[in-house]
């Protein structure tokens, strides 16, 4: 719900890909990818294998997804740290 409030013309001509992934208790692991594509569209995949690369990795603990969502907090980052930035001043941008 989230992506779908950021403009398109902000995402237009980026091509990224950000995973977003929580170790849950008991070994559990969810992962969701948010994909940036050129033609201006943002989309998150919930449970997305690791087949759908992504350029940066986001690596947080149970509970932590949604306050790193509001900028709450700050996440630690493998990969492309300027997507992540990018797709993270995106979302806080459209939560106004």
């Amino acid at each position: 719900l989230l992506c779908s409030r950021v403009p398109s013309g902000v995402v237009r001509g980026t091509d990224f890909g950000v995973a977003y992934v929580v170790e849950e208790a008991g070994g559990h692991r969810s992962r969701t990818l948010v994909r940036a594509e050129p033609d201006g569209s943002l989309t998150a995949i919930p449970e997305a294998p690791e087949l759908f690369a992504a350029d940066a990795t986001v690596r947080l603990p149970p509970g932590a997804f949604l306050p790193a969502l509001t900028g709450a907090t700050e996440p630690g980052v493998e990969g492309d740290a300027a997507a992540a930035a990018t797709l993270r001043g995106w979302l806080l941008a459209a939560q106004g």
